[in-house]
């Protein structure tokens, strides 16, 4: 256990009759340079073992809203899944997923007034969302993406859009170039000078 490396997934779904768990991964690069999750997913054989921990926190949709929206991409999608599922029926907004191609594109199950918007190619995740018609009332918003996507859409949503901070959660589930242990320090980082007004 001294060489283990943790990485933390949503998970999609658990058959307990069945003893299974469904975890939804984006794979990325080749070989052992792909990052261990991404190695041991493209990898892994049927008997292998793993250690699972959790649950861990989560913060979920604002208490009370009038409409929602969501937005992330492909690190985010089991988690937006999860909670459009549960969404009642009588719920509007959006759902903006940017993901790589339009092979990545998943049947979701959604309130009939929820739009389920997807970002391929070079569209960008931060455009898609500034462009959505704003609905009347107060919104519940729930945000995780790529750090830079992160803030573009803090910016967006917080000093453009002035959404109240018990209305939105948001956060940085990956960050191009750094390791899941090296965005956990860039997270933290970017949070303290954010909450100190930088």
């Amino acid at each position: 256990m001294k060489d283990a490396q943790l990485r933390t997934y949503t998970i999609r779904a658990i058959n307990q009759n069945a003893g299974e768990m469904d975890v939804d991964m984006a794979i990325h690069g080749n070989g052992k340079h792909s990052g261990p999750a991404s190695y041991w997913a493209a990898s892994a054989l049927e008997g292998d073992t793993i250690v699972v921990g959790g649950p861990g926190s989560s913060k979920g949709l604002a208490e009370s809203y009038d409409w929602v929206l969501f937005a992330g991409d492909m690190t985010s999608l089991p988690a937006i899944s999860t909670y459009l599922e549960k969404l009642a029926p009588e719920t509007v907004g959006y759902a903006v997923i940017k993901v790589t191609t339009a092979d990545d594109i998943q049947a979701l199950e959604a309130p009939a007034g929820v739009s389920v918007i997807w970002v391929t190619g070079n569209d960008n995740l931060i455009d898609e969302v500034a462009a959505l018609s704003w609905h009347p009332g107060k919104p519940g918003i729930w945000v995780a993406c790529e750090f830079s996507d992160m803030r573009g859409l803090r910016q967006l949503l917080v000093k453009e859009r002035h959404v109240a901070h018990e209305q939105l959660y948001i956060s940085s589930y990956w960050r191009e170039g750094r390791s899941e242990d090296q965005h956990k320090v860039d997270k933290r980082k970017d949070a303290e000078a954010f909450e100190a007004g930088n």
